[in-house]
């Protein structure tokens, strides 16, 4: 498992982030998704496969905009 951290604009209430929340868990792959509204951060647990693309098509269908999307390895140790 890793964890994507994905910075969007766009977003601004709670019925985008549960419209994004829902387009995010249905991509295979993605486990468990967390929104920040107010840092406009979306947190979400995938599979190893899960990749940068698969993200940014299930957000931005919805007309919002990925300012950046990266990967930690959920294993590493801090």
């Amino acid at each position: 498992m890793k964890k994507a951290i994905i910075k969007i604009s766009g977003s601004d209430c709670s019925s985008d982030a549960f419209n994004i929340e829902k387009s995010l868990l249905d991509v295979n792959g993605v486990k468990n998704v967390r929104i920040s509204s107010l840092l406009n951060l979306i947190f979400a647990d995938c599979e190893i496969w899960v990749n940068k693309k698969d993200l940014n098509k299930a957000i931005e269908k919805l007309g919002y905009k990925i300012e950046e999307v990266t990967f930690e390895d959920k294993n590493e140790k801090s």
